[in-house]
């Protein structure tokens, strides 16, 4: 008798078994066809949404990207029509420094960089520099008159004529050629006009090996490209007077010196140019292009993401709503999700 009613309440609790089997397998394949119905309209709301995203968003980008095509393109056409031929002087030089200054004038840029009035920079920089006894002379100003070419300036090497002439002394502090401070002096000449400034430098130390037989070239050259851009080159040229077995060194130890001094120079006239509404060209203007390039690339998968998410949200919605409805569907849940709490307690 006893063995009669154990075999009945195992089969009752099979019979349980497969009936829970059998409605969470109905709920399974219930779900599963709900779910590949709404995946379908999904599938193709979504692909509406991605068209209609992607024209809204690149539409834009496209119209941005012909205006600066444009713009560009005219500031090309600007600069071919408005070419200033090269400095010729120049060409013969070492070019040490060459940058681009926007959005200044050549008026501008010599009164900022050179005219050492009002707001003095030549100065400031030789003393931050670390030299002593800086002295920076006024520029004498001789004009040119109808029949007086002769009357204007002429540089020591370049032999052009100039209607400026400045003379800037200093001292370097004492270094690994002399024990003692070194003077140096700058005989500077200079022009400019709507075209170009030039700035010529003669420069001269003693006390060090070698001073009596060569002295350095410096030319500053600002020309004109397009409406309000100036190219800056910087040139040098050491000139022996005597014959130096050690000419080669001297030249690569100059060249490399006086790449470093007017190197900071530049640094400060474009920091005094910017302060002034000019702009700089400088060198990591193609990392901020890429963290721009990359700024926008997000932003476009954000707004993709957000109309994804507005459209799916609905049918997510009904989704639920359908699954709940089916027999046993809730009983199926529930079992899910005690398993679930179990399991968790077991860990804890």
């Amino acid at each position: 008798m006893r063995v009669v009613m154990k075999q009945s309440e195992e089969e009752t609790t099979e019979n349980s078994n497969e009936e829970h089997k059998d409605g969470v397998l109905g709920t399974t394949k219930a779900f599963c066809k709900i779910t590949g119905k709404l995946l379908k309209k999904t599938a193709n709301c979504t692909e509406k949404v991605v068209v209609k995203t992607k024209d809204a968003i690149l539409t834009p980008l496209h119209h941005k990207k012909k205006e600066e095509d444009k713009i560009k393109n005219e500031e090309v056409a600007e600069e071919a029509v408005a070419l200033v031929s090269p400095d010729e002087t120049l060409q013969s030089m070492d070019i040490i420094v060459e940058k681009t200054l926007k959005g200044v004038t050549v008026q501008n840029f010599f009164d900022i960089c050179w005219k050492e009035d009002e707001s003095p920079l030549y100065y400031p920089w030789l003393e931050s520099m670390g030299y002593l006894d800086v002295e920076v002379g006024k520029w004498e100003i001789r004009e040119e008159g109808d029949d007086n070419h002769d009357s204007l300036f002429v540089g020591n090497w370049d032999e052009e004529r100039y209607p400026m002439k400045r003379v800037v002394t200093f001292r370097k502090p004492p270094s690994a050629f002399s024990s003692s401070p070194i003077p140096v002096k700058h005989t500077q000449h200079g022009r400019y006009d709507d075209q170009r400034c030039v700035v010529s430098m003669m420069v001269e130390m003693q006390g060090i090996p070698f001073a009596d037989s060569f002295h350095v070239q410096i030319r500053w050259v600002a020309t004109r490209v397009g409406r309000n851009n100036l190219r800056i080159q910087v040139g040098v040229f050491v000139v022996f007077s005597k014959s130096n077995i050690l000419a080669s060194k001297i030249r690569s130890k100059t060249i490399s010196s006086t790449t470093e001094m007017q190197s900071s120079l530049m640094t400060c006239m474009k920091e005094a140019c910017r302060a002034d509404g000019g702009e700089y060209d400088s060198d990591g203007e193609e990392e901020m292009m890429e963290e721009r390039v990359g700024s926008k690339s997000k932003s476009i998968f954000r707004v993709i993401l957000q109309s994804l998410a507005s459209i799916l949200a609905p049918f997510v919605a009904v989704l639920i709503v359908e699954v709940l409805k089916i027999p046993s569907a809730k009983q199926a849940i529930a079992d899910v999700v005690e398993m679930g709490v179990t399991q968790s307690r077991k860990k804890e």
